[in-house]
């Protein structure tokens, strides 16, 4: 069996309610419709790392429209990571030098925050918010369960939330079909993981995710970043 890196550790907060994407961005008059976000990169690989936020959030770094790839590639690969244990919700994990421990998304999102690659950035916590926000606004850093039947994609690259919990996983939804019911997410394991590093979830399975203490974490994204 493949031993893949997996590492987002759940951190819900109740105040995040406040701080829903749908209620930074107008979304009542988004046309579903088929839509992907073009990737400048990747994908990446975390190796059997608990590295996956700092790599989540480098994909949402790399997917159009944000245009922060040459800043990205300028830090090196475990960098981010080193710096979101350090402000995030647990002090027992700030020394971590074989990088498995893990850390949350909202960690992410601050250290983002920091380096100037998004402005304010919220929260989605159920399907529809998240398909209007992808359709209409950009790619989504997500965070939820990562189960067995989740580590490999079908005939059609589809994965699904069956088998036992492995622990947790952040990876990147850049996409979303209206033809299939189903998001597009790229992983954090290499070009050798699903189709090109690339799988779809059914918008039943994505639901029953995030209602299992998942979440979805964006921003309203900077152009022009270089």
């Amino acid at each position: 069996m493949v031993n893949y890196g997996l590492g987002r550790l759940p951190a819900r907060d109740d105040r995040d309610n406040r701080y829903l994407l749908r209620s930074l961005v107008p979304l009542e008059a988004v046309q579903r419709r088929n839509k992907h976000w073009a990737l400048f990169a990747g994908p990446l690989d975390q190796g059997n790392t608990g590295t996956c936020v700092e790599h989540g959030w480098r994909h949402w770094g790399m997917a159009a429209p944000v245009i922060s790839t040459k800043k990205l590639a300028r830090i090196p690969q475990y960098a981010l990571y080193d710096e979101m244990i350090a402000i995030d919700e647990w002090s027992d994990n700030d020394i971590d030098p074989r990088r498995e421990f893990g850390t949350s998304v909202r960690a992410g999102a601050r250290i983002f925050q920091q380096r100037g690659f998004l402005t304010v950035y919220g929260w989605v916590f159920e399907i529809e918010t998240a398909i209007d926000w992808l359709v209409s606004q950009g790619a989504l850093v997500f965070g939820t369960n990562w189960l067995q039947g989740m580590n490999q994609t079908d005939a059609s690259g589809f994965v699904y939330d069956t088998g036992r919990v492995l622990g947790g996983h952040c990876y990147t939804a850049i996409g979303w079909s209206e033809t299939r019911g189903a998001m597009r997410f790229i992983n954090s394991w290499g070009s050798g993981f699903g189709e090109k590093g690339r799988f779809w979830m059914t918008g039943e399975t994505v639901d029953r995710l995030l209602r299992a203490n998942g979440e979805a974490c964006s921003s309203v994204e900077l152009r022009g970043v270089s």
